[in-house]
């Protein structure tokens, strides 16, 4: 369950950075063709930020993750936002990954948000997980540690 502080800092991300909402509703689709559609749609690039899964039915946090490392010179590795999603996850393949999210919990929302050149996506991501965390005790059911 979702408490206050968690929110306050959804509240914050959504009015200080560029965000946007897709879904994901036909686990036979490849996931891979939505993401890239989406972003396409948009003409979105090259750009880092974090991300949050949530299940369509209830609003279920199901995992919340981050695209993109800083090097020690201040440079981004090359997981983008597109990368980052559709990319393997463990040993599994994104399509699968999500695939069997949306089979399992119906339609999924991947709620995003763009971040500066000048701002660790990590930080962002680890401070979303604490609040969550912090509120209800475990970490979102698909995030296996932090």
């Amino acid at each position: 369950m979702e408490g206050l502080y968690f929110l306050e800092l959804l509240r914050k991300l959504r009015s200080s950075y560029e965000n946007h909402l897709f879904e994901y509703s036909d686990h036979q689709c490849r996931w891979s063709v939505v993401v890239r559609e989406h972003f396409n749609r948009l003409g979105i690039y090259h750009l880092y930020g974090v991300y949050i899964v949530r299940a369509r039915k209830d609003g279920e946090i199901l995992y919340i993750g981050k695209a993109g490392t800083l090097t020690q010179k201040g440079d981004f590795k090359g997981q983008d936002l597109v990368r980052r999603l559709t990319n393997i996850r463990g040993k599994v393949r994104a399509n699968m990954w999500f695939s069997d999210l949306c089979r399992k919990f119906g339609p999924i929302e991947i709620e995003y948000f763009i971040l500066s050149k000048r701002e660790a996506p990590a930080l962002v991501e680890a401070m979303l997980l604490q609040g969550y965390f912090n509120e209800s005790g475990h970490l979102p059911r698909e995030n296996k540690s932090f």
